[in-house]
């Protein structure tokens, strides 16, 4: 990136000026790139040398604005916004990627207000699209899906879902993996099923990120039995669970002071390739704790077997826990 801004530097300083694709194009690898204010000023930049921005520029601009307030912050949302209606006002028309990228972010916002007016803006521009006669692709659609599974609309998600095989267009794995994620993740355990089964019968087949959610889901709905039947199953077909989807399990043994099976899950999950995190570590020792297995506590606090970067707060709140313990019975 830091080549891409000297060259554009030298474009200047050479009297060449730049045009409005060079500026978008900047702004979208600087935002990339993390350097958020910078970016900021190559829009102020474009304003100041009267450079329209067009609905690319300003998909990128809100793309990178909802990068600054991913984390529930609403004033990012509100400069967003604030960016949509600017965009209205000078004559370009929200594409359905604008309201997509929104959507995503204020879904994980948790703005319910902004999210319903992005839902119905959305089959809006679909709606002109198709009587126009553009036709929408399955990326398009499932884009559509996960942000209505992400703020918990199933509704929505399944309608748009009816919609998108109705229009002739055609799901794809992760269009089935999109929808089986809303569904465990509002505890519709046996719906998620029947759509597993739906999957099969059009012909796919589960792939690694299909029993990622499925193990997690099951899991996190305290089915051991069938979350550790499904995990088996996936390791017996060649797929690498996610770090997460170990955590979800040895969370369970954890919690159910199965703490054996909790550390082999701990040992296949490096063995496969799969690195431990602080997560990973914060469970097991607790576990331990619960059962006051000294030895088993300092063999996975093993500096062989834990960096200490590894080590976040609720670890070293354990440990610290642990220490007072053992002071007190000395």
């Amino acid at each position: 990136m830091d080549e891409a801004e000297a060259l554009f530097r030298d474009m200047k300083s050479r009297g060449l000026l730049p045009d409005h694709v060079n500026y978008t194009s900047l702004m979208d690898g600087l935002f990339k790139a993390g350097k958020e204010p910078a970016t900021l000023n190559i829009a102020q930049e474009m304003t100041e040398k009267n450079i329209e921005l067009d609905t690319v520029a300003y998909n990128v601009l809100i793309n990178g604005i909802f990068r600054l307030g991913w984390h529930c912050e609403a004033g990012e949302v509100d400069k967003a916004m604030d960016l949509l209606n600017e965009m209205r006002m000078v004559g370009f028309h929200p594409t359905l990627t604008t309201y997509i990228l929104i959507l995503e972010a204020v879904s994980a916002n948790e703005r319910a207000e902004i999210i319903m007016l992005m839902h119905k803006q959305q089959y809006q521009v679909l709606n002109k699209m198709m009587g126009k006669g553009i036709s929408e692709d399955t990326i398009t659609y499932n884009a559509l899906i996960h942000g209505y599974c992400k703020s918990s609309h199933l509704k929505m998600a399944f309608a748009t879902y009816s919609r998108m095989l109705s229009e002739g267009v055609s799901p794809n794995i992760a269009t089935y993996n999109i929808l089986s994620w809303g569904l465990l993740a509002a505890g519709l355990l046996h719906e998620a099923a029947e759509l597993i089964d739906e999957m099969k019968e059009r012909g796919f087949v589960p792939n690694g990120d299909t029993y990622n959610i499925l193990v997690s889901g099951y899991a996190k709905m305290v089915n051991k039995k069938e979350s550790i039947k499904l995990h088996c199953e996936m390791v017996t077909k060649g797929f690498l669970p996610k770090t997460s989807t170990y955590n979800v399990l040895i969370s369970d043994f954890s919690n159910a002071r199965k703490m054996k099976q909790a550390r082999e899950l701990m040992n296949e999950m490096q063995a496969r390739g799969a690195p431990p995190n602080s997560l990973t570590y914060d469970m097991l020792i607790s576990g331990w704790c619960k059962l006051s297995h000294q030895a088993e506590l300092e063999s996975v606090l093993d500096g062989r077997e834990v960096s200490f970067h590894a080590k976040l707060p609720l670890t070293i709140l354990i440990l610290s826990l642990q220490n007072l313990e053992r002071r007190l019975m000395i």
